[in-house]
């Protein structure tokens, strides 16, 4: 899904992939991902510019997976990327 979702940006600049960081969360496998880039999503709709996108993988007992996604405008993400860190850690799955 990271390589699905990175092929959703385009970033003349650059790598569309800002960070991955796999880690362990609650006892829960946790992959989280950064992207930048010009977003085109998965639909017609026009291009996006300058957008971010963090998102979460979290690995859930029966090998299922728990997909949590936030994308919007760079300057507005980043000043919510405290609050999704915190949304984050805090999470607990059984």
């Amino acid at each position: 899904n990271v390589m699905r979702w990175a092929g959703q940006f385009s970033n003349p600049d650059g790598d569309v992939l800002q960070s991955r960081e796999d880690t362990t969360i609650s006892g829960r496998a946790v992959t989280l991902v950064e992207m930048t880039g010009e977003y085109r999503g998965m639909g017609t709709a026009p291009a996006q510019p300058d957008t971010t996108m963090f998102a979460a993988i979290i690995e859930l007992p029966g090998d299922e997976q728990l997909f949590i996604k936030m994308t919007g405008p760079r300057a507005a993400m980043t000043g919510l990327a405290d609050g999704w860190d915190a949304l984050i850690t805090s999470m607990y799955a059984e």
